[in-house]
């Protein structure tokens, strides 16, 4: 299924205090199979909620709540079976969270990231990741209208 050019990919970009890998890979959940850039659900729970290593669903809910919910992508080896992705590519999607025992993880679309942070507001981090990824700034932000209150980024 997959040669060398079809293989994942991955970048990093830093922002603030944070980092966050963004995975190219190709969705086969459709008959017009395509690449795309991801977010890891985990990282970005992380950065936005404080969580590590694990997740709370604030992020899904977010993705929900933003509609955009059914885009996340989970990652299970039984993917494979499914024809999702080949054992070389779920090996290599692995490696670049340099966590050999996970098991099971999401990836987000870009897109359905970007969504979500324009629900989620304007924060110093949410601006500085959507900055980091070239994206624009909702334009309700300018307004002020997605801002959150102080306290509520859950930033430590």
């Amino acid at each position: 299924m997959a040669d060398d050019q079809q293989l994942p990919s991955s970048r990093t970009i830093t922002f603030l205090a944070h980092e966050m890998i963004i995975v190219r890979f190709i969705d086969r959940r459709s008959p017009q199979a395509q690449w795309g850039e991801y977010v890891l659900q985990f990282q970005l729970e992380a950065i936005l909620y404080g969580a590590t290593f694990t997740t709370t669903g604030a992020v899904y809910r977010l993705l929900r709540r933003a509609g955009v919910g059914h885009h996340a992508l989970p990652i299970r080896r039984a993917c494979v079976a499914e024809g999702l992705l080949s054992d070389q590519e779920y090996d290599q999607l692995k490696s670049f969270m340099n966590l050999p025992s996970l098991r099971f993880f999401t990836l987000i679309p870009l897109d359905a990231m970007q969504a979500a942070i324009a629900l989620y507001g304007s924060t110093p981090t949410s601006r500085a990741m959507l900055d980091a990824l070239e994206m624009p700034q909702p334009a309700e932000w300018a307004s002020g209208s997605g801002s959150r209150s102080s306290g509520s980024e859950g930033e430590g």
